[in-house]
């Protein structure tokens, strides 16, 4: 601030000397040093208002409504939002809804408040069906939301125009002397007309919710737990609340708002008092004339600025002192306040603590108490119960005894009859233990056997043990005759040869798998076997679908190797009796004696069930 005041005073003394050697004569100085005096004074103010802030709040007590000025010059202060009290609603009738249009009028043009239509009130008849009121309130709902969205945009209007004067407030500002202050005041008087407009557009909006109230409240009655009651109350809160957000974002815009009617009339007695501070310092000198001003009064205008200036830098510290022992005083007092609270706080919560403990005993006596007296009467209920049930099972157990001996004798006449059963439940025994001897014959043969041939153990004098123990049994008869007489005389090869002798049989029947039936040279015979090795066994899902007819000898092979794997034999053989040309020939004595041998096996377990059945129908 002093080097722009020093440049002031250096550009001061250069007019000077140049007006003193120049011709224009002892007017032209007269000039330049006035004008020279009115730009110091103003610089000085300036200066001290734009960019000594803490020194503007000084002015206060020097220029009246200085804190104005300051305030709308100096944008960095942060001000308070105050928000304003709302204002009482009056209530109106409750009118038609048209459709709303919003208009933005130009800066320079009023905005006229718009014409209300007709009073209609929608009244709910005091007999009216169901439909009708309904109706009321669908139409009330409707009126009250276009009336809340009318509201909505008056009051979005209003704040554009708020932001219009505020953006016009600072070009002025900032145009210093050049700023255009008419359109300020036009700007001022548009926001007044937009916020007496959007504030009767929001009496009606509510107006007409209060409506959309009174009707739902009467028809509540007729339509309770209808969706339509809950739904537009709903809607009639959120309407509300629309509202009163649209109020507080428009007096949050107007807090921020700076209202500068006054500016220029302020800035403009602001000279005037600085200049009368002037003419007070030089009496004697001719302001309004053309009179030359001398050095010694340049000076005492130059001394009184900075007197002033001092002034108001002690006034500021003097006020910086008065708020800090202020906040400071403030800050104690709140402080003691708290204490105070804080004691008060720990006092009540003891004096709550001991009142506790007091009704917590006294609620434990009466709770002892009532125990003992529950306990009392339970007991007397249980020693009744008690009672009643061993009357209750004393006649029960007699009764069972009675039934018990009944069956008793039941038991006794079914125990005379049951030496046949015995007798039948004995050879079923035996049938069932001749029939395990069977199957453990064909499934494991002679185990001492060197050879496959050797390992197989004739059944025949088995069967006719069985024929024996189950004289008189048709079914076991019949059975035994659908045996094969190669079984009952040579045997069956067990599983552990048929696998290994399956496993000869896979090979040689892969080598041959490309020669046909009707025979061949040797020279197929060797080109079949060179596409055997060279042909590769592919994995096979158990969920794939195969056409089993159009496969190939390999692949059908290959195929029941992975079943024999899997100890599914009668499949595998299945599969080896699709096989064609020297493969069939091949597998066809493998597939027969796995037949031959599921064949015996699933006859002698028909009669180890048939020997099970016997047994459990000759005990139970």
């Amino acid at each position: 601030m002093f080097g722009a005041h020093r440049m002031l005073r250096l550009r001061a003394i250069q007019q000077v000397r140049h007006a003193s050697t120049g011709s224009g004569g002892s007017v032209k100085v007269g000039r330049i040093l006035a004008g020279t005096l009115v730009a110091v004074g103003s610089g000085s103010g300036a200066l001290i208002y734009f960019l000594d802030i803490p020194i503007g709040e000084s002015i206060d007590s020097v220029l009246p409504k200085g804190w104005q000025i300051f305030h709308k010059t100096a944008p960095a202060i942060e001000r308070k939002h105050v928000i304003l009290p709302l204002e009482p609603r009056p209530l109106k009738p409750f009118p038609d809804s048209d459709p709303v249009e919003s208009k933005k009028d130009d800066d320079n043009k009023k905005v006229e408040p718009k014409k209300e239509n007709p009073v209609k009130s929608i009244p709910v008849p005091k007999k009216a069906t169901l439909e009708e009121r309904e109706e009321s309130i669908k139409c009330a709902l409707i009126c009250a939301e276009k009336r809340v969205k009318t509201a909505t945009q008056a009051k979005a209007l209003s704040m554009d125009a708020i932001d219009e004067h505020i953006k016009t407030l600072r070009n002025a500002i900032q145009g210093g002397l050049s700023g255009d202050w008419d359109s300020v005041r036009n700007a001022n008087e548009r926001v007044a007309n937009c916020r007496a407009e959007d504030k009767a557009e929001e009496n009606d909006a509510r107006n007409y919710i209060d409506m959309l109230k009174g009707v739902l409240k009467e028809s509540s009655p007729h339509l309770n737990g209808h969706p339509i009651i809950r739904s537009a109350l709903s809607s009639a809160a959120k309407l509300e609340k629309e509202l009163d957000e649209m109020a507080y974002s428009i007096k949050m815009v107007e807090s921020e708002q700076i209202f500068s009617l006054e500016y220029a009339d302020l800035v403009q007695s602001a000279r005037g008092r600085f200049a009368d501070e002037l003419r007070a310092v030089l009496p004697s000198f001719d302001w309004d004339g053309e009179s030359k001003m001398k050095k010694v009064q340049l000076n005492a205008l130059l001394t009184h600025a900075h007197l002033r200036l001092d002034q108001l830098r002690r006034e500021l510290i003097e006020s910086k002192l008065r708020e800090e022992s202020k906040l400071e005083s403030a800050l104690k007092a709140e402080m003691a306040k708290r204490e105070g609270e804080k004691k008060m706080s720990v006092d009540n919560e003891a004096e709550l603590v001991r009142r506790l403990k007091i009704v917590e005993e006294e609620h434990n006596k009466r709770l002892d108490q009532m125990v003992r007296a529950q306990r009392e009467l339970s007991k007397i209920e249980k020693t009744q119960e008690i009672q009643e049930a061993l009357m209750a099972e004393r006649q029960k157990h007699s009764h069972k005894l009675a039934v018990a001996q009944s069956k008793v004798d039941g038991i006794e006449e079914a125990l005379k009859k049951r030496v046949v059963l015995d007798e039948e439940n004995r050879r079923s025994k035996q049938t069932w233990l001749a029939c395990y001897e069977l199957i453990e014959s064909i499934e494991y043969g002679v185990k001492g056997g060197k050879t496959m041939e050797k390992r197989k153990r004739p059944i025949g004098e088995q069967l006719k043990r069985l024929q024996e123990v189950s004289e008189g049994d048709k079914y076991v008869s019949t059975i035994v005759s659908t045996i094969s007489e190669r079984a009952k005389k040579e045997g069956e090869f067990t599983r552990e040869d048929l696998d290994t002798r399956f496993e000869k049989v896979y090979r040689v029947a892969r080598r041959v798998s490309f020669v046909p039936e009707s025979g061949s040279t040797i020279w197929e015979y060797f080109i079949s076997w060179i596409r055997s090795t060279i042909t590769l066994s592919f994995p096979i899902n158990d969920n794939q679908s195969i056409d089993w007819i159009s496969m190939d000898n390999v692949l059908l092979l290959d195929s029941a190797r992975s079943l024999v794997k899997k100890k599914k034999y009668l499949e595998a053989a299945k599969l080896m009796e699709l096989l064609k040309g020297e493969a069939r020939l091949v597998a066809s004595s493998w597939s027969s004696d796995i037949r031959s041998l599921e064949e015996s096996l699933f006859l002698v377990r028909l009669l180890t069930a048939h020997s099970s059945l016997q047994s459990i129908r000759s005990t139970y």
